[in-house]
C-alpha cells in the first residue's frame, strides 16, 4: 500500500509540474548543478537515447527520465540513495531543459513505444514458456531416474512407495502441460504476445512510411526512432531479425519434443511396471499424452508461422529505414508532394541531429 502511494504521489507531482512552465518557477533546486549532474541528457538509467532526463531530485540535483522517475516507488534517489522527501521530483523548467520531442509528441510517446513494449511481453512469454518446459523436464527426468534405481534389493513396501511418489509426480506434470494449452497462460498467450507484436510492427510501418508513385516506401522515423527499432528486432547487429525469438523458440521445441518423444513415454512405462496402475488407468493415461502432444504440435506450428509473419514485417520495415541523406535523388523525386513535405521534415531532423552532435563534440573538446 505504501509503494502504491509513492507512486500515485509521483504521478500527481509529474501532472502538476509539466502543465506549465511556471509551475516549477518556485521550486528551489540547484538547476546549474543538476545540468553537470546530467539534467537534459540522455537518462543514465534506462539508457535509451529517446528518453531525455528532464526530472531531477532536489535533494542531490540527479535527474533521470520521467518514465524511470515513475517507476521508482521508493523515497530515495535512484543515482545516490539520498533522502528525497515529498514532491522532491520536479520538472525542469523549459527555459532550462526545453519540452523534449515525447513531450511534444500527440500522446507524449516515442513512435517505437508500443513495439518496445509489445516485444518485452513476447519476449518475456517465450522466455517463461521454454523455463516451465524446462522444470517439467526435469521432473520426468528425475522420475525415470527414480524407477531405474528402484531396484530388487528394496522390499516391497519401499518399491510401492517409490512407485506411488513418482506416479503422483508424473500425474502432476501431465497436469501443468495441460495448463500449459490454458487460453490465458502458456502456449496460448505466447502467441497472443507475438501476434499483438506482428501488429504493432506493421501499425508502425504503415503509420512512419511514404510510398513513391512507382512504388518505392521510404520511412520516415527520426533517428533516434530508428536505431531503437533496429535495437529491437535486430539486436547486437544480430544476421537474423528476431534472432532472440528464434533462439527461444528453439529451445522450446527441443524441450517439447524430449518430453513428448523421450521422457513422458519412459516415465509412463516406469511407472506402469511397477504395478500400482492398473490396465485402464494406463489407456487413459496414454490417451491423454497423445492428445497433450498433438495439441502442442498445433500450437507449436502456430507459434512458428506467427514468427515467420513477424519476421518478414521486420525486414519490411528495417528495409525501408536507410538515412534519409543517403535515400537517391531518383527515389526522392518520385515522392508525391505531400510525401515530399513529411521526407523533407525527416531530412531537416536528421540535419538538425548532425549539427548538435557537432556542437556537443566542439563543447566537450
Amino acid at each position: 500500500m505504501m509503494e502504491c502511494f509513492l507512486r500515485r504521489g509521483l504521478e500527481q507531482q509529474y501532472e502538476a509540474v509539466t502543465k506549465s512552465d511556471d509551475s516549477v518557477s518556485t521550486i528551489v533546486c540547484d538547476w546549474d548543478l543538476a545540468l553537470i549532474r546530467g539534467l537534459g541528457r540522455d537518462c543514465e538509467i534506462c539508457g535509451d537515447a529517446t528518453n531525455v532526463a528532464t526530472h531531477c531530485c532536489t535533494t542531490c540535483c540527479h535527474s533521470a527520465c520521467s518514465a524511470c522517475w515513475l517507476s521508482w516507488s521508493e523515497n530515495r534517489c535512484l543515482l545516490c540513495n539520498a533522502d528525497m522527501p515529498e514532491n522532491g521530483v520536479v520538472r525542469a523548467p523549459f527555459d532550462v531543459v526545453p519540452q523534449t520531442k515525447r513531450e511534444l509528441a500527440s500522446g507524449g510517446g516515442e513512435p517505437t513505444d508500443r513495439v518496445e513494449s509489445a516485444s518485452n511481453r513476447a519476449l518475456e512469454g517465450l522466455v517463461g514458456l521454454k523455463h516451465a518446459l524446462g522444470q517439467i523436464r526435469t521432473e520426468l527426468a528425475s522420475i525415470v531416474t527414480h524407477q531405474a534405481a528402484n531396484d530388487e534389493d528394496r522390499s516391497d513396501e519401499s518399491r510401492d512407495a517409490v512407485v506411488q511418489v513418482d506416479a503422483a509426480c508424473l500425474s502432476m506434470q501431465m497436469q501443468k502441460l495441460a495448463g500449459m494449452l490454458d487460453s490465458s497462460t502458456g502456449c496460448t498467450q505466447c502467441c497472443k504476445n507475438v501476434e499483438a507484436l506482428c501488429d504493432a510492427v506493421e501499425s508502425l510501418t504503415q503509420d512512419h512510411t511514404i510510398a513513391c508513385r512507382e512504388g518505392t516506401h521510404v520511412c520516415t522515423l527520426p533517428t533516434q526512432s530508428r536505431k531503437r527499432c533496429r535495437a529491437l528486432l535486430q539486436p547486437n547487429g544480430s544476421k537474423r531479425v528476431g534472432a532472440v525469438w528464434w533462439g527461444q523458440m528453439v529451445g522450446i521445441e527441443l524441450l517439447r519434443n524430449e518430453i513428448f518423444s523421450d521422457l513422458l513415454p519412459k516415465a509412463l512405462a516406469a511407472v506402469g511396471a511397477g504395478g500400482n496402475i492398473d490396465d485402464d488407468e494406463m489407456i487413459h493415461a496414454v490417451t491423454v499424452l497423445s492428445e497433450l502432444e498433438s495439441k502442442f504440435q498445433d500450437v507449436g506450428t502456430q507459434m512458428e508461422g506467427l514468427l515467420q509473419e513477424l519476421e518478414q514485417q521486420s525486414c519490411n520495415l528495417l528495409d525501408q529505414m536507410p538515412s534519409p541523406r543517403t535515400i537517391p535523388f531518383e527515389v526522392v523525386s518520385l515522392l508525391t508532394p505531400t510525401s515530399r513535405i513529411r521526407f523533407d521534415d525527416c531530412l531537416s531532423e536528421d540535419r538538425e541531429r548532425i549539427f548538435e552532435e557537432e556542437m556537443a563534440k566542439q563543447e566537450s573538446q
